[in-house]
């Protein structure tokens, strides 16, 4: 922990246990497989003890009564077995109090585990220990089981119980869990762990070119910080205080999260590139895919201003004409975030970007007999799911959006547990489907791939791509805002 806080050049008053979290859950950054051996290391120990007596019983071809009978071998097992057993009712015990004494109801969703995936995962455990209270020997524990428990058990005390006792001391204990949780819920959302693993360079599965996304030193400091919530303090020799923005607003800075540098003017040419890039590769993936591309205007003699649609695509084989709005948002922001009326800042963001893109461009869309489909991605380049029951502006039906988008519709977009899918990944999917398949798009470069294969490759290779744009755009533009603030000479 020390050498990735080290690394990053992250604040070193801060307790590691602030950033232990998340480094946990990201590949690449000591997590999801690459976890500190003294985090595995307990977990590790007494799953393989548990793993013992039916290995070495099926290997040897023993009955069971052989290994049972030796007195070490079953104390051993059966200790270990205990102690799992102690663990996982010491974190479904505090996950309790968590819950109990927390301001919200619902657990945080995550992919790493929905609710219905722990229920399963304890009960196979409970199982696999049950031959105990009969004198027979535990069953194997697999070790995976155990770690996937106890870290989404952390994962949903951090976010019923925010600790935000590292926070500015003029944040009200509400804001403050709110930016916390809004940090949690981003940073396990779909498509959310791309800044860590952008520095490894990937295959275009369409052409096989190589998949540059190249970020300088500074750009990646600054991306690690807006991942982890924190402000840009000590980058570049800046001051922690006294800092006016010059800009029109002149905002002092808030040394612990520079919400300011998220929308400053200053920085408003980086975001549009951000916003223009995405929408090159979806254009490029529609491409590939054999869509037509229509005329970008759809001004109506009822509209009160000229409309410009950033893409409109038609479906080859269903004639379905789609209207693709684009958005680069950021639900850290301080209007998101200050917004009282909401619980969750990050859902509500997203659910003000497409009521806005639908009272501007539904009526348009209707008259032309095209679909309306909102594109919105969050600063770290991750998607949130609106719910098969939210219309935006009460102007766009979720049935015939998802219906039209997913073969399966509402309940395809369900599919993957308490995380499903977003419009956006929707439409990523409907797209690698046709460029996958010969007969519409251009196939995938490797003939031997089968067709579901080829468009997961294609679909996430275009995710990277969005969310490369996303977090670039975004770090970019804090840098330019951030090198106009006026530190009065404290510069290095």
């Amino acid at each position: 922990m020390t050498g990735l806080v080290a690394a990053a050049r992250l604040p070193t008053d801060i307790p590691k246990a602030r950033y232990a979290g998340t480094f946990q859950r990201c590949p690449a950054a000591g997590g999801a497989g690459a976890r500190p051996a003294q985090l595995v290391a307990e977990p590790a120990r007494l799953a393989a003890l548990t793993a013992v007596a039916p290995l070495v019983q099926e290997i040897l071809g023993l009955p069971s009564h052989t290994m049972a009978d030796d007195a070490w071998v079953r104390q051993e097992i059966e200790l270990s077995a205990q102690n799992i057993e102690r663990i996982m009712t010491d974190a479904s015990n505090a996950f309790t109090v968590a819950r109990g004494s927390s301001d919200i109801d619902d657990p945080l969703p995550t992919s790493i585990g929905t609710n219905p995936q722990m229920r399963d995962i304890i009960k196979n455990i409970e199982s696999a220990l049950a031959p105990m209270q009969e004198g027979s020997m535990p069953k194997r524990i697999k070790q995976k089981n155990i770690l996937r428990y106890l870290d989404w058990v952390r994962l949903q005390n951090d976010y019923l119980n925010p600790n935000c006792e590292y926070f500015s001391t003029d944040w009200d204990n509400t804001r403050c869990a709110r930016y916390i949780r809004t940090i949690l819920e981003r940073n396990v959302a779909r498509n959310s762990s791309i800044l860590w693993s952008l520095t490894s360079a990937t295959r275009d599965p369409l052409t096989r070119n190589k998949s540059l996304t190249l970020i300088r030193e500074s750009e990646w400091l600054m991306a690690v910080r807006q991942q982890l919530g924190l402000g840009a303090t000590d980058i570049i020799g800046r001051p922690a205080r006294n800092i006016n923005c010059t800009c029109r607003r002149q905002p002092t800075s808030d040394p612990f999260t520079d919400q300011h540098l998220k929308g400053c003017s200053h920085g408003k040419g980086y975001i549009n590139n951000a916003h223009k890039n995405i929408q090159n590769e979806l254009a490029a993936l529609a491409g590939h895919a054999g869509y037509f591309k229509g005329a970008n205007g759809i001004t109506a003699p009822t509209s009160k201003s000229g409309k410009v649609m950033d893409l409109v695509l038609v479906d080859p084989e269903t004639s379905v004409t789609f209207h693709i709005d684009i958005r680069r948002t950021d639900s850290l922001g301080k209007t998101h975030q200050d917004s009282p009326r909401c619980r969750s800042a990050r859902n509500n963001c997203f659910q003000v970007v497409t009521a806005d893109k639908a009272a501007k461009y539904a009526d348009e869309s209707a008259r032309l007999n095209a679909s309306l489909t909102p594109f919105a991605v969050d600063a770290n380049g991750s998607f949130q799911r609106g719910g098969p029951n939210y219309n935006p502006a009460n102007k766009l039906d979720p049935t015939i959006i998802l219906k039209q988008i997913l073969p399966g519709g509402a309940a395809a977009a369900s599919y993957s547990g308490a995380l499903g899918l977003s419009v956006e990944e929707g439409i990523l999917k409907r797209l690698a489907r046709s460029a996958a398949n010969p007969r519409t798009g251009i196939g995938a470069f490797d003939a031997l791939l089968d067709y579901k294969s080829a468009a997961g490759q294609i679909k996430a290779a275009a995710a990277r791509k969005i969310a490369y744009a996303a977090i670039r755009g975004t770090a970019r533009s804090a840098l330019a805002a951030l090198t106009r603030q006026n530190t009065e000479g404290a510069w290095l």
